[in-house]
């Protein structure tokens, strides 16, 4: 549901993405097989996101 909205904020241009992507809240999502394509999402909207 989370990565959902993600990726629905992305895609919308909600928000500012690194925040999204990096929240702490959100720290257990990096495992998560849709993680590596919402990065690079990011990265295409230019928010400098990378994975720790």
């Amino acid at each position: 549901m989370a990565l959902k909205y993600l990726a629905d904020s992305l895609d919308a241009g909600f928000g500012d993405a690194s925040m999204l992507l990096s929240n702490e809240h959100l720290s257990s999502l990096h495992d998560a097989p849709e993680w590596p394509e919402l990065v690079a999402r990011a990265k295409a909207r230019g928010s400098g996101v990378h994975r720790d």
